[in-house]
């Protein structure tokens, strides 16, 4: 929102988000992950808000069982999720 009202930070942004998609792809290609390009943004923004959810939870409330049940989640969705408990 921020960005709309300062069109430089939008264009700074820009520029913040075309590097971590080329970046990010060029990771990919090394470890010879087949993700479409057009596919990198979402996940770039679930890993980003994964990852604040993470850190900005409560003390404590975080722990290898957590993080766990959030990988698998993203991993294999909801409904894989489900299913692979069943």
């Amino acid at each position: 929102m921020e960005a709309a009202r300062r069109p430089v930070l939008a264009s700074v942004l820009a520029k913040l988000q075309d590097t971590a998609l080329h970046v990010t792809a060029g990771h990919h290609d090394k470890l010879g992950l087949t993700v479409p390009r057009e596919k990198i943004p979402a996940l770039i923004t679930l890993y980003g808000g994964t990852l604040f959810t993470l850190v900005s939870a409560p003390p404590g409330s975080v722990d290898r069982d957590v993080v766990r049940n959030v990988v698998q989640v993203i991993v294999y969705g909801c409904a894989g999720h489900i299913q692979r408990r069943l």
